[in-house]
């Protein structure tokens, strides 16, 4: 079982193929990372995917997650990547999706 980024990480360096990447979830990070900027810094090389979910597993801006740090943090790394939300969503769903994209896209 991986918890940290970092395990990710060495577990796809270990098959020594470039094709192996990693996924960062920004809930669990939440949770089991001590620095998640740190840690998305750290797999920059290998970070292919990022689910956005806030601390409290709600849509981005529910919880206390400081997105724009993370957003500020996957642009200095270069991350090129896809970002889908795993999360559940607060209100009717269109509007907290409309919501969510549009805050995102400030910030981005």
């Amino acid at each position: 079982m991986l918890n940290r980024l970092a395990q990710a990480v060495e577990l796809a360096d270990a098959t020594a193929l470039e094709s192996v990447r990693v996924m960062g979830d920004l809930y669990h990070m939440n949770i089991e990372e001590a620095d998640p900027l740190a840690a998305l810094r750290a797999a920059a090389p290998r970070l292919a995917h990022v689910h956005l979910s806030d601390s409290n597993r709600g849509q981005p801006f529910a919880g206390h997650v400081d997105w724009a740090a993370v957003l500020a943090t996957l642009r200095a790394i270069g991350y090129e990547g896809d970002l889908a939300l795993e999360c559940r969503l607060q209100g009717e769903p269109a509007e907290a999706l409309a919501e969510v994209a549009g805050r995102l896209r400030r910030l981005g």
